[in-house]
């Protein structure tokens, strides 16, 4: 649907539109992994994890497990963009008023028992912005840690949240991701358990798939009607061969064109349809 909207009149239109068609939400899928005991649930996460990572299709594949890399790595980058993520105002006043009072702060920090703890913190992030978009980033609701791993809060179901390197509408691509993830999994001997997936790139590929199937049996039923039309009211095969051929040599002629042209045939099809 994002192929029909409008082009943004300003950058905020535009920033998202470009977002619903090329954002990184749209590469996000969740996997869910259920049916079986969690020993099991786990083994089968740590063997997606592991045998996903490696894979180009994927940006990043997560269950829990991070090294001290990844942990490290974030942490930076919250740190070097800690004002500009704030939520609060006042950590990004810099009036010597508001320093006066967050150095305060730091010299009462340094007297506490904690201080020898987080000394390096305190001093380098006086105004506490780095705090406060660690807690903003908190999310309302907590997934559970069992075996190393991720599991839903509410059921045995172990969690993987992954980022694919494909657009969430390259439609093409994303039914490759997904057919390697049902790979993967069966790869692992699941047995009774069950791969879960959800993402705005699963609901797009089922979807399209969904619509091209209607649209084959629309196109299918139309021609059966109009054949039955048309021999009903000339009782000759003949004659619905003489009418059939051109339509379906120029048929065949406008495919070619419009493959050659835009390297689909879905416009022809709807049109049919």
């Amino acid at each position: 649907m994002a192929g029909f909207l409008p082009k943004g009149h300003n950058d905020g239109t535009r920033f998202l539109l470009r977002e619903v068609q090329e954002g990184v939400a749209g590469t996000i899928v969740m996997l869910g992994i259920e049916g079986a005991t969690e020993p099991e649930l786990a083994r089968l996460s740590l063997g997606m994890q592991k045998a996903l990572s490696g894979t180009p299709q994927f940006v990043s594949v997560m269950n829990g497990v991070f090294s001290e890399r990844q942990t490290q790595g974030l942490q930076d980058t919250l740190m070097a963009h800690r004002y500009q993520l704030a939520p609060d105002a006042s950590a990004r006043d810099f009036s010597a008023a508001a320093l006066g009072q967050a150095f305060e702060d730091v010299l009462d920090g340094l007297n506490s028992s904690a201080g020898s703890v987080f000394s390096d913190m305190l001093l380098r992030d006086p105004k506490k912005a780095f705090l406060n978009t660690v807690q903003t980033l908190e999310p309302d609701v907590q997934v559970r840690m069992a075996h190393g791993v991720w599991f839903a809060s509410d059921r045995p179901r172990a969690l993987l949240l992954l980022r694919t390197t494909a657009p969430g509408m390259d439609l093409l691509r994303q039914k490759a991701v997904q057919q390697t993830l049902q790979t993967t999994f069966a790869a692992l001997h699941p047995g009774s358990a069950r791969l879960l997936m959800s993402g705005p790139s699963v609901f797009a590929v089922r979807s399209a798939t969904g619509m091209r199937a209607d649209m084959d049996l629309m196109a299918f039923c139309s021609v059966l009607m109009v054949a039955g039309v048309l021999y009903w009211r000339f009782r000759s095969f003949w004659v619905l061969a003489a009418i059939g051929v051109p339509f379906f040599l120029s048929l065949s002629v406008a495919m070619i064109v419009v493959r050659l042209v835009f390297g689909t045939c879905m416009a022809l099809l709807w049109a049919l349809a």
